[in-house]
């Protein structure tokens, strides 16, 4: 039964809706308000994951005009400033790792930035990382993880560098497989290994930032790929299935993670 609501001037009865109408009205709203945000949430996935794959592929970018300018040799893992350096403000004041290299970063911006150049611009981060305000997301390495497998520096038993030092890193002509070797992972820590690369869970109360080290992150396409830059740039999303795949078939000899591998 429709109820009388309103009358007109010449008191003539306006007809109101019923209770049934304004309850499926209701619900159509409800729909329509769930699927817009689904939508607004797919796109935002989407949308991350294509700025942390641009993002990603400027640290190989950036790794690859640090080799140009340095002889052939990639970022090192760690390294100690020259004196003159900490003096002009632009090194970090003591051993740093390849996120504050100032040398790596700046081309990674692309330009000085005439101070404290050993820090990275946010829009160099992952943006799940940032939003989320979690374990240093403000710095690199709270958003990729660079290979330490077989890195020189970082010590390795049974590899022509098996003791820890800075200033040491791969050489091109190191690097036998480029298209197939991870350099870069969105990670949750400085460095990411086969010791233990899976996995940023967050789908319980598991957070990013207190995940153990060396970890690769599977935060994007609803937390189940994690990003790879390999040594000749190009970049892939991969699942915790396929490392899972790659640990089974060697491992820290797997060509993914060992540069020297043939």
């Amino acid at each position: 039964m429709k109820v009388s609501m309103f009358t007109n001037k010449n008191n003539q009865s306006i007809q109101g809706f019923t209770l049934t109408e304004i309850l499926v009205s209701i619900t159509i709203i409800l729909i329509l308000a769930v699927l817009s945000f689904l939508g607004f949430s797919r796109m935002r996935s989407s949308g991350d994951q294509i700025v942390s794959t641009r993002n990603i592929a400027n640290l190989m970018i950036a790794n690859a005009a640090y080799a140009s300018d340095n002889n052939g040799k990639y970022v090192p893992y760690t390294r100690r400033p020259t004196a003159d350096e900490i003096a002009a403000g632009i090194s970090y004041p003591g051993e740093s790792y390849w996120t504050t290299n100032w040398k790596f970063l700046r081309n990674l911006r692309g330009e000085p930035t005439g101070g404290r150049e050993w820090e990275a611009p946010l829009s160099a981060m992952d943006p799940i990382t940032v939003r989320a305000k979690k374990n240093s997301y403000d710095n690199l390495y709270g958003s990729y993880g660079y290979n330490t497998t077989n890195q020189p520096g970082v010590g390795q038993p049974g590899t022509p560098w098996p003791g820890v030092g800075s200033n040491q890193s791969f050489s091109v002509h190191h690097i036998k497989n480029p298209s197939r070797t991870a350099c870069f992972t969105t990670g949750t820590d400085i460095g990411v290994s086969p010791s233990n690369p899976v996995l940023w869970k967050n789908k319980n109360n598991q957070k990013e930032g207190k995940t153990e080290n060396s970890m690769m992150s599977f935060r994007h396409a609803n937390k189940t790929k994690a990003l790879v830059v390999y040594y000749d740039g190009h970049v892939s999303a991969v699942t915790v299935a396929d490392m899972e795949k790659i640990n089974k078939e060697g491992a820290g000899e797997n060509v993914f993670w060992n540069a020297l591998a043939n």
